[in-house]
């Protein structure tokens, strides 16, 4: 006997869908739920998405927490941060892709790539070390290492820099 039953997850900006039960609504339907829940999304407000599931990668998932709310730069987040070091630059352009862009991983090339863009915190030297100062941030559980060269901030982190985001005018 065939099982006709099938189940899909899809999240859209803050909303997430669930479905259980006919395998034939996913060929009929599944079109047309994605583009309504897409236009749906547009018309909401940044909202946060906390998933209590961190048996995978013990990091929450949490976006959109300042999308589109607070617009500012990396090199606007070093400054409110004090920012002296790699590792502080790093850790705020993790800021800046997680809590203003709304990813919810940073791949380490990424990383570098948005750290280059606080042209008045970034030196060329801080390229060669980015690996290692991603390790340490991770040692000093700063950051989540989520294998495979991506990473995220932890939570005492992130709520550090959600404070920092709404003192920002």
């Amino acid at each position: 006997m065939v099982d006709n039953k099938a189940r899909i997850s899809i999240r859209v900006g803050a909303i997430e869908i669930e479905y259980e039960g006919d395998r034939d609504f996913l060929n009929d339907g599944l079109v047309q739920l994605i583009n309504s829940v897409a236009a749906v999304s547009e018309t909401l407000p940044a909202k946060t998405i906390i998933s209590d599931d961190t048996s995978k990668n013990d990091h929450p998932i949490q976006t959109g927490l300042h999308s589109g709310s607070v617009n500012v730069s990396t090199a606007t987040i070093a400054a409110h941060y004090h920012s002296k070091s790699a590792t502080d630059l790093a850790i705020c352009a993790m800021a800046h892709l997680e809590l203003v862009k709304g990813q919810a991983s940073n791949d380490r090339s990424e990383i570098l790539k948005e750290m280059k863009t606080a042209t008045a915190y970034y030196k060329d030297t801080m390229a060669g070390n980015n690996a290692a100062n991603l390790k340490s941030l991770a040692k000093a559980k700063r950051v989540n290492d989520l294998g495979g060269n991506k990473y995220a901030l932890n939570k005492s982190e992130r709520e550090k820099f959600e404070a920092l985001l709404d003192g920002i005018e």
